[in-house]
């Protein structure tokens, strides 16, 4: 049996929260964690030391504060409890790292366009440790100093790779549905010019999940798209015309 330098018992206060148990760590460099008992009664995991420091305060219940500390690309990405990742706290390297990212032309009325990598649906993507956030919803939360959460961030502008936080609103998955079709956008399957994958492709990806011949994380490298991708795809959540 593994043993601890530090032997925490249930119940336990380590900062503010009340320990559970230990979280078995899949390689002896990671980080130590821990499940923890937040004061509404949720169970969930965070960095041992995080918990020590009251860098980490509730399970996300409290407004801004379920927050990890990114300075390290071992903090694991906090959750909302349907899985949504939060927007971390940014140190200034981040920020300033952010912000060189984008084109920005100092005035509001521009798109600010981001520079870097984004995501099949045209979007831009920003590393923080190795985990990838939506850039969209990085400038929403520097600028209003709020996190979207569960909420969708929007375009006026109606350009994926805007990061103009005067182009950004937030709005539920009805009302991106909504404003996809009101601009035209609502097209499906091969239809839709940022998909990677064709109808014939996504026939095979469903055959092979089901069948067993291959795995998610297999799939995801055999056709270039994210392991979220696969999910929805053989949990039909998109292509559902197939």
């Amino acid at each position: 049996m593994k043993k601890y330098k530090n032997n925490y018992i249930k119940g336990q206060k380590i900062g503010e929260l009340a320990f559970v148990r230990r979280y078995e760590l899949g390689q002896k460099r990671d980080s130590p964690k821990a499940y923890f008992l937040c004061e509404c009664g949720n169970e969930f995991i965070t960095r041992i030391q995080s918990a020590k420091a009251n860098l980490v305060k509730s399970c996300g219940c409290k407004s801004n504060e379920f927050r990890t500390v990114a300075s390290t690309k071992y903090a694991p990405p906090e959750r909302t409890e349907s899985g949504i990742k939060k927007i971390p706290i940014l140190t200034q390297g981040l920020i300033d790292r952010f912000w060189n990212k984008i084109k920005n032309t100092g005035n509001v009325d521009d798109c600010w366009e981001w520079q870097a990598g984004t995501s099949a649906a045209g979007y831009g993507i920003f590393n923080v440790g190795e985990t990838d956030y939506i850039a969209t919803r990085i400038s929403y939360n520097l600028h209003y100093k709020k996190d979207p959460l569960e909420l969708c961030v929007l375009h006026k502008c109606d350009n994926p790779k805007c990061c103009n936080p005067n182009h950004l609103f937030l709005g539920t998955k009805s009302d991106n549905m909504k404003d996809m079709a009101e601009k035209g956008r609502s097209n499906k399957g091969e239809d839709v010019n940022t998909n990677k994958l064709t109808e014939e492709q996504v026939k095979y990806i469903r055959l092979a999940y089901n069948t067993g011949a291959m795995n998610k994380s297999e799939l995801a490298r055999e056709f270039g798209v994210y392991h979220s991708n696969i999910i929805s795809i053989v949990n039909n959540k998109t292509w559902k015309h197939i």
